[in-house]
């Protein structure tokens, strides 16, 4: 099975090539002499080669049949074709299938579409579909809406996520305009599908090395509107582009550091780039003017660096003294490390910059600490400068929060750092 898997990319190379030019040598006899369209026995005979290609072993025998078969794929052999498919069983792979359904949608993707419909859905119907809508999408769009708008209530939600998904990609595939997808995706609901769409427009941008193309893209997605889609597609862009351009995205992000939906950005590019290259990633959050993009690009890049390797982030920390903006870096790390290593975590938390969030971190660390290690907690604290202030919030900790688990506040930060 491994093996079927590693060969599918070049089988299905040999299968397209082979296509290729079954087809440019039929496209000259679609006729007869006379003028006439082919009969049905030409339909019947082209589903006796794929039944004869589904009998082979994978090789170019397979690949000769099965294209001329798709090749030579005429309306009144399409029916036969898919007949021959579905009551194949496992003997023919999904790719193979893909390859029917797509020349069948080169010819008729309406009725291509109502065949898969009516498939049962354990015959590969959802993946089926897909393909024809994201064929039909990249060359004839309006049939592919039609078709999407005319589903029935119990096949949208079946099909509905995985039907968008395609739908998208083959118009930005089919280069028919951004503008037309962003109308269509400000109106899907929040949720999985709109992301995953949205990412593959994105993708197919990248591809065709338009990264400028999906910026000005996003920038043209009115502020607010659709479930504020805009902070979506500013999203998937730092997500996606940020992995191979994270420095053309931070300039781009930069215009829009005022607002939710540029932090959006800013945060997931900080997050994607401290990934592969951390020591880049902080440098460029640290190197920035002191709000709030800044705050999310040192917290999430740093986020990054230590889930990945926590040892070198925690040794590069080291190094760093008397930085006001690695509170936010202070504070997670001490609210992450005080179940595991509490020493640590009060020595991270005793350089936060700021007094308020330094006395509440420490009381964080501190208080579970005295109640595991009372002796060791009780000496570090006794060493802190802030002793009596940090006695004064653990106690009022206890008051205020008697009901809430004092481990919450580290889920609340791995919460934030993955959404």
């Amino acid at each position: 099975m491994v093996g079927c898997v590693r060969n599918e990319g070049r089988y299905v190379a040999m299968m397209l090539i082979g296509l290729g030019l079954v087809v440019f040598m039929s496209s000259a006899c679609t006729e007869a002499e006379d003028g006439t369209p082919r009969t049905s026995a030409a339909g019947s005979a082209r589903a006796d080669d794929l039944r004869e290609a589904i009998a082979l072993p994978e090789g170019p025998e397979r690949v000769t049949l099965l294209a001329r078969a798709v090749g030579e794929m005429e309306l009144d052999s399409a029916h036969l074709l898919a007949d021959v498919i579905q009551g194949s069983g496992e003997q023919i792979p999904f790719y193979e299938q893909r390859v029917v359904y797509l020349g069948w949608a080169e010819i008729d993707g309406g009725e291509a579409f109502r065949n898969v419909l009516a498939l049962p859905p354990e015959a590969r119907r959802s993946r089926l579909a897909a393909v024809v809508i994201r064929r039909l999408a990249e060359i004839d769009p309006v049939q592919a809406r039609v078709l999407l708008s005319s589903l029935a209530k119990s096949e949208s939600e079946e099909l509905g996520g995985s039907l968008l998904v395609a739908f998208v990609e083959g118009w930005a595939v089919g280069g028919h305009g951004l503008a037309p997808i962003s109308n269509l995706l400000e109106k899907v609901p929040k949720g999985w599908n709109r992301e995953r769409a949205t990412r593959v427009v994105i993708d197919v941008l990248l591809e065709r090395d338009e990264a400028s193309e999906a910026m000005a893209w996003a920038e043209s997605i009115p502020v607010g509107g659709g479930d504020n889609y805009r902070a979506v597609a500013f999203r998937k862009i730092a997500l996606v582009v940020g992995e191979q351009r994270p420095r053309q995205v931070a300039d781009w992000l930069e215009p829009h550091r005022a607002f939710r939906y540029g932090q959006a950005g800013f945060r997931v590019l900080a997050r994607t780039w401290g990934q592969y290259d951390p020591t880049a990633a902080i440098e460029w959050a640290l190197d920035q003017i002191d709000d709030r993009a800044r705050f999310l690009a040192i917290k999430f890049s740093f986020d990054s660096w230590f889930q990945k390797d926590e040892a070198a982030a925690r040794a590069w920390l080291k190094t760093q003294s008397d930085v006001p903006a690695l509170d936010p870096v202070y504070m997670m790390v001490a609210l992450r490390s005080g179940a595991t290593d509490p020493h640590g975590a009060a020595e991270a938390a005793a350089k936060i910059d700021d007094d308020r969030s330094r006395l509440d971190a420490l009381a964080r660390v501190l208080g579970p600490w005295l109640d595991t290690e009372p002796t060791n907690a009780a000496k570090w604290l006794q060493s802190s400068r802030d002793s009596e202030a940090v006695r004064d919030r653990i106690r009022a900790i206890g008051n205020s929060e008697t009901e809430r688990p004092r481990s919450l506040e580290v889920k609340d930060e791995r919460a934030e750092a993955s959404s």
